[in-house]
């Protein structure tokens, strides 16, 4: 994957997009605070991913805007899919492009244009806090996800992943997981305090 530091972006929105990465996962203080938050919710995904998915298994990562999870799979080799609802998002994750299968896809993450039991997993990072329904994102990537699948969530509100952790608990036999090691669900909460 490209780095930000690189790319020209076209617009104010994709402009807005490089900005986060440079403050996230390219920041040039590897010590900063959101590097450091923001590449903890990142591992813990792709560590639930590779734990439970083999490379070659289709991921969709649902309102991905940069796409660094996405681009990150794939070029582990993983089919990664990247879905926003803006367009501008995907053709910014495009330009950080550099292997493997990703493909891009404009949709709703509370109206998914997929079929069911499509993806081996669907990663819900830091879009739950954005969305006015939650409920409706977890049932479409619930409907996604193969009944083996995964989808692990990093949100910046611990307390919303609280909320879900309440409402969507785990199958029997397996625990809702907020430490490093993946669970059938993973929730990867993170805080930053005032």
């Amino acid at each position: 994957m490209k780095s930000a530091w690189g790319l020209r972006p076209e617009g104010d929105y994709q402009r807005c997009l490089q900005q986060f990465d440079l403050r996230e996962i390219d920041a040039p203080d590897q010590r900063s605070l959101f590097h450091l938050k923001y590449y903890d919710r990142l591992t813990k995904i792709l560590a639930a991913i590779r734990h439970y998915c083999p490379p070659g298994a289709n991921i969709l990562e649902i309102g991905c805007a940069q796409a660094n999870a996405s681009l990150l799979l794939a070029e582990a080799g993983y089919l990664a899919v990247g879905l926003d609802l803006h367009q501008q998002a995907l053709q910014y994750a495009r330009r950080k492009y550099e292997r493997g299968r990703f493909h891009s896809l404009v949709g709703w993450a509370e109206a998914l244009p997929l079929a069911a039991n499509a993806f081996d997993a669907a990663i819900l990072g830091e879009l739950l806090e954005h969305c006015a329904d939650p409920h409706s994102v977890i049932r479409q990537a619930c409907a996604v996800v193969k009944p083996e699948g995964i989808f692990p969530m990093a949100t910046i509100w611990a307390t919303l992943t609280r909320y879900i952790n309440v409402i969507y608990s785990p199958p029997p036999g397996h625990a809702a997981d907020t430490s490093s090691s993946p669970g059938r669900l993973t929730y990867s909460s993170s805080t930053i305090a005032a």
